[in-house]
């Protein structure tokens, strides 16, 4: 199981993401998402686990391409130029930095209900399901949950349900 935390520290002017796994019980070492990135490029959607249905969707094809082509006999140094030279073409941006925070929260709905749905669809078990749970973290409102499953009375939520 790996976790992505995604937010702003106190006083700090841009947002932090970490990654870290769970793994046979072992856990992994946090790992800094945006180490030697640049603010402008700290922007973007941000997507991990089954990524099949929203890779085809944000890049144009699929991340597997490369593989392919190298199984069909291309040489891999070959194969990865044609794929990044591909997806540069076929790439699209479904957000921008001036996007307002409720059309992120629809995008992050629509990409997580998309990767689901393909999940259920395509051959084999489902790797995506259950209830889809969102939260907005934002510089200055912080942690605000948009939905939520609940597991016990709602006023626990707190004014943010």
């Amino acid at each position: 199981m790996t976790y992505r935390i995604f937010g702003y520290s106190t006083g700090e002017q841009i947002p932090e993401a970490w990654e870290f796994s769970l793994q046979n019980g072992v856990l992994s070492e946090n790992v800094d998402l945006y180490a030697g990135s640049v603010p402008n490029e700290l922007f973007g959607a941000r997507w991990a686990g089954d990524t099949d249905a929203i890779d085809r969707l944000m890049f144009g094809v699929s991340t597997d391409l490369p593989a392919t082509l190298i199984s069909s006999g291309t040489p891999p140094q070959e194969a990865w130029e044609l794929w990044s030279n591909i997806t540069n073409m076929t790439q699209k941006e479904l957000c921008s930095p001036s996007m307002p925070v409720q059309d992120a929260i629809d995008l992050a709905r629509f990409m997580a209900e998309t990767a689901a749905r393909f999940a259920h669809f395509k051959a084999g078990a489902s790797t995506i399901g259950g209830p889809i749970e969102i939260a907005a973290v934002t510089k200055h409102e912080g942690f605000r949950w948009i939905s939520r499953k609940h597991y016990f009375d709602t006023s626990l939520n707190g004014t943010n349900q």
